[in-house]
């Protein structure tokens, strides 16, 4: 069972796994970078994803073994729900 408490784009878009992420040294270098990607084509977007991430899968695990937070508690079904076309 997943839970929509946020109001926004996960809940909007009922996305729930981390498809593609990437790494900065700052949070300026992260925001100057979201705020680019932002602009693109929604075509690049998915070839920047798929090209990490072919089969769209759910990435929050590898983090979390990289960092120690804690495995998420939800199922995931590998793909991010309402986002593909």
């Amino acid at each position: 069972m997943t839970q929509d408490k946020a109001e926004g784009f996960t809940k909007r878009y009922k996305g729930h796994n981390l498809g593609w992420y990437e790494a900065h040294e700052t949070a300026e270098s992260a925001i100057k970078r979201e705020k680019n990607i932002k602009k693109w084509e929604r075509s690049w977007k998915l070839t920047l994803i798929e090209k990490g991430n072919p089969d769209w899968n759910d990435l929050y695990c590898s983090i979390c073994e990289d960092t120690g937070f804690p495995p998420p508690i939800t199922n995931f079904e590998g793909r991010l729900n309402g986002l593909r076309e």
